[in-house]
């Protein structure tokens, strides 16, 4: 498992979810836990069609005094 028991993980619409990943050192330590939950691309071959299967991940640091959220 890559997150720890003090991150939280929620479901955010239909296919999407959202991890906080609090208390990191620096953006490297988010961008490994980013690695290891990323799949490969999928391909299912099903009678009459192919079908592809992704995903992405997209990455938004802030510290903890900030009032906006800035792109580290």
């Amino acid at each position: 498992m890559c997150l720890r028991e003090s991150d939280t993980i929620a479901r955010f619409g239909g296919d999407e979810f959202v991890a906080l990943i609090e208390d990191f050192s620096e953006p490297g330590d988010v961008i490994s836990v980013a690695q290891k939950s990323s799949m490969p691309a999928l391909a299912f071959h099903a009678p009459g069609r192919d079908l592809h299967l992704s995903a992405s991940i997209g990455i938004s640091c802030t510290r903890t005094t900030a009032r906006t959220s800035r792109i580290c």
